[in-house]
C-alpha cells in the first residue's frame, strides 16, 4: 500500500492530466458540430500557441510520478503504473491532437478567412472596438474530430477514476476535510492550468501590436463565448468559493486564500472602474471582468494588459496553494 506522500503525489498528478484531457475532449466535440467560422479560426490559434504550455504540463505530471516512483523506493504499486500509464496515453493523444488534427484545423481555418470580411472572422466597429463576423453555429462544416473527441473522453475517464482511487486511499470517502482537501486540489491545477494557456494568449508590456491583441481577442471570446466550456468556470469558481470556507473550518492553510483575494480584488476594481467611475467622466477605458463578456478594443491595450497582469498574480496564487498543500501533506 503506498504511503500518503505517494498518493497526495498522484493525486496531483491525475488532477494535472485533467486539464489536457478534458480540453482535448471539449474542443473536438465543438468541431463535431458544424462549428461558427469564428471558432475555428479561433480554435486553430488556440492549438498553434498553446503546445509549450501542454507541453510543459505533461512533463511537469511525468515528474510528479517519477517522484511517486522514487518514493516507493523503485517498487511500484499498481496505481502509480496506471497514473504513469495515463500521462503516456495523455501525450500520445496531445501528439495526435497537435499534428492530425490541427492540420485539418488549419486547413479549413485558412477556408474560413477566404470568405471573411476582408478575408477574416474580425472587424472593427465605430467605436474602435473588435467584433467577430461569422460567429453563427453551422456556418462552417464540421471538422473531422470524432476520433480525437472519443479517444479524449476516453482518457478523460480513465484519469478521473484514477484521481478518485487516489482520493479514497488517502481516505476521502471517510472524512470530510480529506475529500474537501482533493477536491480543492483538482480545482487548483485545472484553474492553474487554463491560467497558463490564458498567459499563453495574452499581451504582454513590450510586445503590444494588433497582432497580439486579435489573437487575446480571439482567444477570449471563444472560451467564454462561443466554446462554453463551463468546467473552467466550474474550477475557478469553486477555489474562489470553497477555498475560503475550507480555511474556515481549518480544513487547508492560508496560501490557498491568495486567489480568492485576488480574484474579489479584481472584480471589485473593474466594477468600481466601469460602474462608478467611467460614467463620472473620471475615466474613458473598461476594464475587463474575468470570466465574463467584454468589450475589446482594437486601438487601446490596456485591457489586454489588465488581463496580463491579473493572470500572472492569479498563477502566483494559484501556486501558493499548491506549495501549501504539498508543505502540509507531503513529509519532505
Amino acid at each position: 500500500m503506498p504511503s500518503d506522500t505517494t498518493l497526495s503525489i498522484l493525486l496531483q498528478a491525475t488532477a494535472m492530466l485533467l486539464l489536457p484531457t478534458t480540453m482535448g475532449a471539449s474542443m473536438a466535440l465543438c468541431l463535431m458540430v458544424a462549428p461558427s467560422g469564428f471558432s475555428i479560426v479561433a480554435i486553430d490559434s488556440y492549438l498553434t500557441r498553446t503546445r509549450a504550455v501542454y507541453g510543459l504540463w505533461i512533463l511537469i505530471a511525468a515528474g510528479w510520478i517519477a517522484l511517486a516512483i522514487a518514493e516507493e523506493g523503485g517498487s511500484a504499486d499498481w496505481l502509480t503504473l496506471c497514473c504513469g500509464g495515463a500521462v503516456l496515453a495523455s501525450m500520445a493523444a496531445l501528439i495526435w491532437e497537435r499534428t492530425v488534427l490541427a492540420k485539418a484545423v488549419a486547413i479549413a481555418a485558412a477556408q474560413v478567412r477566404s470568405v471573411g470580411e476582408g478575408g477574416d472572422v474580425l472587424s472593427i466597429n465605430e467605436k474602435g472596438a473588435f467584433i467577430g463576423l461569422q460567429r453563427s453555429p453551422g456556418e462552417s462544416p464540421a471538422v473531422r474530430s470524432t476520433g480525437v473527441f472519443w479517444g479524449f473522453a476516453v482518457l478523460t475517464a480513465v484519469v478521473l477514476t484514477l484521481f478518485i482511487a487516489a482520493a479514497v486511499r488517502l481516505g476521502a470517502h471517510q472524512s470530510a476535510e480529506r475529500l474537501v482537501q482533493c477536491l480543492l486540489i483538482a480545482a487548483v491545477y485545472f484553474s492553474a492550468g487554463i491560467i497558463s494557456v490564458d498567459l499563453s494568449q495574452d499581451v504582454w508590456p513590450g510586445f503590444v501590436s494588433q497582432v497580439a491583441l486579435r489573437r487575446s481577442f480571439l482567444w477570449y471570446v471563444l472560451v467564454f463565448e462561443q466554446w462554453r466550456n463551463w468546467i473552467i468556470v466550474a474550477a475557478l469558481m469553486a477555489v474562489v468559493a470553497v477555498a475560503p470556507a475550507a480555511y474556515g473550518l481549518n480544513y487547508v492553510s492560508s496560501g490557498f486564500l491568495a486567489f480568492p483575494i485576488w480574484f474579489l480584488a479584481c472584480v471589485v476594481v473593474a466594477n468600481i472602474h466601469n460602474q462608478i467611475l467611467r460614467p463620472m467622466g473620471k475615466v474613458t477605458r473598461r476594464l475587463p471582468l474575468p470570466v465574463m463578456k467584454n468589450e475589446y478594443s482594437a486601438k487601446d491595450p490596456v485591457w489586454a494588459l489588465f488581463l496580463t497582469v491579473v493572470h500572472v498574480v492569479m498563477l502566483l496564487g494559484l501556486v501558493a496553494a499548491i506549495v501549501s498543500f504539498n508543505t502540509a501533506t507531503i513529509a519532505v
